[in-house]
């Protein structure tokens, strides 16, 4: 809800350009009627001061119209009539948007100057008020242009903040951090800033961090802007009021009711001039915080009073109000009044899009004409959930199928949005975000084939879950395989390579242990013009070459009969999970069948995930087997996987890519005793390969394999130099002496490069520069290193190379945002190191993980780890992993054959899964293209044999005919 974000600076703005003609030559009756008018501004009595400035109007436009200063003076007259008709003045908000049409016509020809730029802000939160963002930013860019051709530092400053704050609205969160960014960096670079702009400095990246979920960044902004604004305006400030209003909304999304709590009554404590216009934000928040405590009848109560409150102060229409009214409707339908409920929303809906006019509540607005779209696919998801709510209740199927056609509203405008956005990062909030949304509607469209036995629900449903899976990747993946197809696209390409170019500088310089501030500002500063320039090719793109914007990044995702025809064989089965909103979704599919389960997960799920794993690398037996056979029951156990099925094929969701999945128990064992060898392991019941979405699956099958040249690039550094550093200038990593030589990894390096052809790179010779100059050399590369996982930037995770102390460009570090620049063309990436499969969640994406970066490099197949493990058993692994690869087996069974080999050659104690069960495969399983090395000598021996087989048919021959 936007009423105490974009409220405070329609308060602080409006009454922030002081109107008064002082000028030499102004005729005397016009500065008559402006003095009157100023004072009864004063007096609030602003009808009988219009009444002033409209005489002065009508004297201009009819006596003075070729006056020097006519089209200033008529500027200010109308900016006067403008903020008069304002929610701080007479709330007539048509006739404030005219105003604010009217007011541009004579700023054209004025030159820039600081009456221009006033004029051109108070328009611009004209146009904000009315919820249009986008013509609200393009005002707001004339005044940075003014403000930079005026010298006018502090006026840019807040410009740029207001402008990232519209940003937000349009969900185009990347480009609000920038502008605020940008903002952050002129205030510091100021002799003597003031305590009031470092207030709002931090109150924007406070709301940027809390609309990307990243609330405890928000807090910490949010505190620094409440020490400064208690430094410039005291505690009973309307300043601090809309610090306490940000702390909740954190702590609210935190779901810690009694913090909120805390700062609800201070706002209600609290006491400053005109509190009485934002009590509707009070009792909204009030609201909001018994929603979360689930007293849903006093939270009716509370959003009813907040809209009192707002109709006397902003009017029945404001912008603010959809919050409340979308708010009001959960907990209206939470109490079974849905008809209440369904209006409620629908009154959402219209205050968002004007263009939605029908008062019916199975009608539903379309994508455009809405002010926030964001808040418009929640609301049409409200909708959906208070139709399937009145269905359970009562029965009615048409209440069901009312909630399936706000779901298909909500796909196509998903859709629609998805392909307008350009930026991944915006793209990667608005998907995580949209994820209880898909989840809702996946839910929907079971039900409705729980009571049609319509297959074709079940198919919608599965294409839904494909659609909220690894898109950004998909998309990654789609624009390196054709953007060089379109000329239209170069310049966008250029632009993206610079940036990515950029970024990665950028990156790597905020990691150092002492970075250059200098440099850190110059390369933000280039970002931020780089993007700017990015928007404005987007903008030309979507006018002069609409075809072109609306396709450039639709991909085909896979439907059920695609994945049934193109990628299962009978012996498989493609499990893919989505986890929902206190429930796990399981879409179970043969070459013949689909199925759809869904289940009420536990309220420690997640927990026991993590315990699950923790009992493995703890060695903790009765815990393992305990969670073993339950996670089994929850996850596998009741699905109908048919007996002929050998190989599953699965899709995680969240947390489930923690999960070593050929761990899990199938039957309940004896916890007391320990004997690992005997343990029913799902490793010997099914050849398990995994993926981040079935799409992918299938593009790997259908892809034309295309390699430079089919060759091993296999690397096992030595870490002596690395270590000497780290140790000498003490950096980030602080290198434990246990990373050493890796006596296992030399000898599976030199094991591979006999069974296959290819370059080896062993010690002092294994260097990053190495690996970044012999990428095209290998279709598979085998990495036996050392890994360092960064849990809380994934972008920092990296491998390590040996050091070279001629190579000053490369640091022996190859980080994840380093291989996201990289452009493999590797059939297999095997990474025989620690924790490359392991890293931070990224909802709808999966694990941002070594393993996952490689993906984005562009190999469609990685081999990684979850944990560490030890030298020795790693190895054993690989070598017998690759054995069976060079005998003609696919990947999966390969990696099966050689745990289970593994497991049949050690004791009780070495056999257990903390050893074998960290590795999983990423991808196509199909076998290597890359055919094994064949010695000359062996081929010179069948030569021999052939040519002996020959001349034995020649010699009988001959003693035939003789015969």
């Amino acid at each position: 809800m936007m009423n105490l974000t974009i409220k405070c600076f329609n308060l602080i703005i409006l009454l922030f350009f002081t109107i008064g003609i002082v000028q030499a030559q102004v005729p005397n009756e016009i500065e008559l009627l402006n003095k009157e008018g100023t004072l009864l501004d004063k007096e609030k009595q602003y009808a009988k001061a219009n009444e002033k400035y409209l005489k002065v109007v009508d004297l201009l436009n009819n006596q003075h119209k070729k006056h020097p200063q006519y089209h200033l003076l008529l500027a200010k007259t109308y900016s006067k009539l403008m903020a008069n008709y304002s929610p701080d003045g007479l709330l007539n908000l048509p006739k404030m948007f005219e105003y604010a049409e009217k007011v541009q016509v004579p700023l054209k020809s004025l030159p820039d100057a600081k009456d221009k730029s006033f004029i051109l802000y108070q328009v611009a939160i004209a146009y904000a008020i009315q919820r249009n963002f986008k013509k609200a930013t393009n005002i707001l860019t004339k005044v940075i242009a003014v403000a930079q051709n005026t010298n006018d530092t502090l006026l840019e400053i807040r410009t740029l903040g207001t402008l990232g704050r519209f940003q937000l609205n349009l969900s185009l969160y990347e480009e609000a951090l920038n502008y605020f960014e940008k903002a952050k960096r002129m205030s510091q670079q100021l002799p003597n800033v003031s305590d009031a702009i470092l207030t709002t400095v931090y109150a924007n990246l406070g709301l940027a961090s809390r609309l990307t979920d990243r609330y405890s960044l928000s807090i910490e902004y949010h505190q620094k802007q409440l020490d400064y604004t208690l430094k410039a305006f005291g505690e009973s400030s309307f300043r601090t009021f809309a610090v306490y209003n940000h702390m909740i909304n954190n702590y609210v999304a935190l779901k810690k009711n009694k913090e909120a709590r805390k700062y609800l009554d201070k706002m209600f404590e609290i006491e400053f001039p005109g509190k009485k216009r934002v009590m509707g934000g009070i009792y909204y928040q009030l609201g909001v915080i018994l929603q979360l405590e689930d007293q849903h009848d006093k939270a009716v109560k509370a959003f009813k009073t907040s809209l009192d409150y707002q109709f006397k102060a902003y009017g029945k229409e404001s912008g603010n109000n959809a919050g409340i009214y979308e708010r009001m409707a959960v907990s209206l339908s939470k109490t079974k009044k849905f008809q209440a409920a369904l209006e409620s929303n629908h009154k959402a809906l219209q205050i968002n899009n004007p263009t939605l006019t029908s008062t019916s509540v199975e009608s539903y607005p379309g994508f455009k004409g809405a002010a926030e779209i964001k808040e418009q696919i929640k609301a049409l998801s409200e909708k959906g959930e208070i139709w399937k709510n009145w269905f359970l209740a009562t029965g009615e199927l048409t209440h069901l199928k009312k909630a399936y056609k706000a779901s298909q509203t909500i796909l196509a405008q998903l859709k629609e949005w998805k392909s307008t956005q350009a930026d991944p990062n915006n793209l990667r909030i608005f998907i995580k975000h949209s994820q209880p949304v898909f989840s809702r509607i996946v839910d929907i469209l079971l039900i409705l084939y729980q009571k049609t036995q319509d297959q074709q629900y079940l198919y919608q449903a599965f294409q839904v879950a494909e659609q909220s899976k690894a898109y950004i990747l998909l998309r990654s993946l789609f624009l390196t395989s054709n953007l060089n197809k379109d000329a239209s696209s170069i310049l966008e390409k250029n632009l993206e390579q610079q940036l990515k170019d950029l970024q990665e500088k950028l990156t790597a310089e905020q990691g150092k242990k002492q970075p250059n501030k200098k440099l850190i500002d110059q390369y933000q500063d280039d970002i931020f013009t780089l993007k700017t320039n990015q928007d404005s090719l987007q903008s030309a793109f979507k006018k002069y070459a609409p075809e072109y914007y609306k396709t450039r990044y639709q991909f085909q995702i896979a439907s059920t009969k695609d994945i049934q025809t193109s990628l299962l064989k009978p012996e498989e089965a493609l499990i893919e999970y989505q986890i929902g909103e206190g429930q796990l979704f399981i879409f179970i599919m043969t070459f013949q069948k689909l199925e759809l389960k869904k289940v009420i997960l536990p309220k420690d799920f997640q927990d026991k995930i993590l315990a699950f794993r923790k009992s493995i690398t703890d060695k903790d037996f009765p815990q393992f087997t305990q969670l073993g056979y339950e996670l089994y029951q929850l996850l596998l156990k009741e699905l109908s996987i048919p007996t002929s099925i050998q190989k599953l094929r699965i899709v995680p969701s969240g947390v489930l890519y923690y999960l070593p999945w050929e761990a899990l128990l199938t039957q309940p064992t004896d916890k007391a005793s320990k004997n690992y060898s005997s343990l029913p392991y799902l490793l010997q019941k099914y050849v398990i390969s995994y993926d981040y979405s079935a799409t992918l699956m299938l593009n790997k099958v259908r892809q034309q394999a295309q390699f430079d040249k089919e060759n091993l690039l296999a690397f096992s550094p030595d870490f002596k130099a690395q270590l000497a550093l780290n140790n000498r200038e003490q950096k980030r990593d602080q290198l434990r002496d246990d990373i050493a030589a890796l006596k296992g990894a030399e000898a599976e390096v030199v094991a591979l490069n006999k069974l296959y052809a290819g370059q080896l790179f062993m010690g002092k010779n294994a260097t990053e520069y190495s690996f970044r100059n012999n990428l095209k050399n290998g279709s598979v590369i085998h990495l036996a290193t050392h890994a360092i996982v960064d849990d809380e930037r994934p972008a920092y995770s990296r491998l390590l190379f040996s050091l070279s102390t001629q190579d000053t460009l490369n640091d022996g570090y190859l980080h994840a945002y380093e291989l996201y620049n990289l452009k493999l063309k590797a059939e297999l990436v095997t990474l025989s190191a620690c924790n490359t499969g392991f890293g931070k969640i990224q909802s709808g994406e999966g694990v941002l993980s070594l393993g996952r970066a490689f993906a984005y490099a562009g190999s469609p197949n990685v081999l990684m780890s979850l944990w560490s493990v030890p030298d020795q058993s790693t190895s054993q692994i690989m070598i017998e992993f690759y054995k069976n690869l060079a005998s003609g087996m696919p990947k999966d069974i390969a990696l099966q054959q050689a745990k289970l080999t593994y497991i049949e050659s050690t004791d009780n104690m070495a056999n257990n899964p903390f050893y074998w069960s960290s590795f999983v495969l990423i991808g196509d399983p199909k076998p290597l293209s890359l055919k094994p090395y064949t010695p000359f000598y062996l081929k010179s021996l069948f030569l021999w044999l052939v040519g002996l087989v020959l001349m034995g048919g020649v010699f009988f021959g001959i003693a035939q005919r003789y015969q």
